[in-house]
């Protein structure tokens, strides 16, 4: 019976190990994985503006191609890939405040009117050409049938497309009032829960 229970105490000492090791570990890698994740997309951004610098002083870049082929190799993007006009419009418009408060190394009054011209200038030929690129698939592909489908006069089609945007707006709203009850929530949660699991893990160890 002693031996019985002994081992029983050995098996709550080890699980308790175990538990605590676990958490430790987990809280450990999500935080260096975040934490990665952040500087990885920093340096990213730093390494675009700082081309997009080097490349607009030297008089390299010239054409909407360059900063597209430029936005696509930082981001280690595929030729075929197209997903990337909105991070490049919204990166190009932080280069526009860089430069307009002089903090890039382009300083001439007259050099910043023409890079600023140039550069609002390509941000508008992709938004003409992907006016609704910032938004999810769905929604983009049924905004672009509406836009067509009044450019050739098709009102009834239209109509029923606004139909559907208006069911799926309400669709992404749902989830988005569920998915906030449950943030509301989760962390707490889990806070309580890790702090469950350590005390319980240790009282394992050292009872």
């Amino acid at each position: 019976m002693d031996q019985l229970v002994n081992l029983l105490r050995e098996k709550d000492i080890l699980l308790g190990l175990f538990t605590i090791v676990f958490s430790v570990v987990y809280a450990y890698a999500a935080t260096r994985f975040f934490k990665w994740l952040r500087r990885k997309r920093d340096e990213e951004k730093s390494a675009f503006l700082e081309a997009v610098s080097q490349g607009l002083m030297d008089d390299t870049l010239h054409t909407l191609q360059d900063f597209a082929n430029i936005y696509k190799g930082v981001h280690g993007l595929s030729s075929e890939d197209f997903s990337y006009r909105y991070g490049l419009v919204r990166q190009l418009r932080m280069f526009l405040v860089d430069l307009v408060m002089k903090k890039t190394e382009i300083k001439a009054k007259d050099r910043i009117v023409a890079v600023k011209d140039v550069l609002t200038r390509f941000i508008s030929e992709i938004e003409e050409s992907e006016p609704f690129a910032g938004l999810p698939n769905a929604e983009r592909t049924l905004i672009t049938d509406i836009s067509r489908m009044i450019e050739s006069g098709d009102t009834h089609g239209a109509n029923q497309k606004v139909k559907d945007i208006a069911g799926l707006i309400e669709a992404r709203q749902e989830e988005l009032a569920l998915v906030s009850k449950a943030n509301k929530w989760a962390i707490p949660l889990a806070i309580i829960g890790t702090v469950f699991t350590l005390v319980f893990g240790f009282v394992s160890v050292f009872k």
